[in-house]
């Protein structure tokens, strides 16, 4: 475990280091290089406030919330803090209309630690003749989410003034 987690730890530093440009993104869209979709018609969680954090939740104040927004750009179906889940629907990138994805994002603890979510991405593709193909997702996919989600928890819980 300790050289795992010196990797991630490690890739986190590298995505610290360029907090700057993702502060300036409107989208933290992993899908898509495009610009970013509007997300008028999606719910964003208001301002982490760890007291006022749902006694059986499942999930950390900070990853949830970050968590919420990192996916924000995708329909968000399901977003039950007590069950400590997220499900997205199909989410089809504007660069890729033959593709699309779907997300769950599960809370193992309410530690704010790599291992205290879990991400599960299915994606398909769009055959010629109009039917959608199960299609393995690339690792990176999952893997940048999950960094994403943990980095912004951190920058959370560091602006909160808690740490």
């Amino acid at each position: 475990m300790g050289e795992n987690w010196r990797h991630r730890t490690a890739r986190l530093a590298l995505i610290a280091a360029t907090a700057m440009g993702l502060a300036a993104c409107e989208s933290l869209n992993p899908f898509s290089d495009d610009k970013p979709e509007s997300s008028t018609n999606q719910a964003v969680a208001a301002p982490v406030d760890p007291a006022r954090q749902s006694v059986g939740s499942r999930a950390n104040a900070y990853l949830w919330q970050s968590a919420l927004e990192t996916i924000s750009f995708m329909p968000i179906e399901t977003a039950s803090e007590a069950a400590g889940l997220i499900e997205t629907g199909w989410y089809i990138p504007p660069a890729a209309p033959t593709e699309r994805f779907r997300l769950n994002v599960s809370f193992l603890s309410r530690a704010l630690r790599p291992e205290a979510f879990q991400i599960q991405v299915w994606r398909q593709e769009l055959r010629p003749e109009g039917v959608w193909v199960d299609r393995e997702a690339l690792p990176a996919v999952r893997t940048n989410l999950e960094e994403t989600i943990l980095f912004r928890a951190l920058q959370l819980r560091q602006k909160s003034g808690v740490l």
